[in-house]
């Protein structure tokens, strides 16, 4: 993989079901170490899945970092934002 830029990179917290989010990285990536997944010019990190309390609310928070090239970035950023948007109602 070419070296990775800390400029180029994208971090984006989430309340997606961490195990659906384990599956769909799965499914995009080429190779997998520990918490990162990566493919031919991206990796995306999970950083963090922590429980936060709102009141009588608990909801899921997790961390992921897109790195690498900047268009391949841009590109995995919007699958994964289109994959798990959700609009309420």
């Amino acid at each position: 993989m070419m070296g990775l830029n800390p400029g180029d990179e994208q971090m984006i917290e989430s309340g997606a079901p961490y195990q659906e989010i384990i599956h769909y990285l799965l499914t995009v990536s080429e190779s997998v170490e520990g918490c990162t997944y990566k493919g031919s010019k991206w990796q995306i990190t999970l950083q963090k899945n922590e429980n936060v309390k709102m009141g009588s609310l608990k909801l899921q928070r997790t961390t992921l970092v897109f790195r690498g090239d900047p268009e391949a970035v841009t590109i995995q950023v919007k699958a994964f934002r289109m994959r798990f948007l959700s609009a309420g109602g």
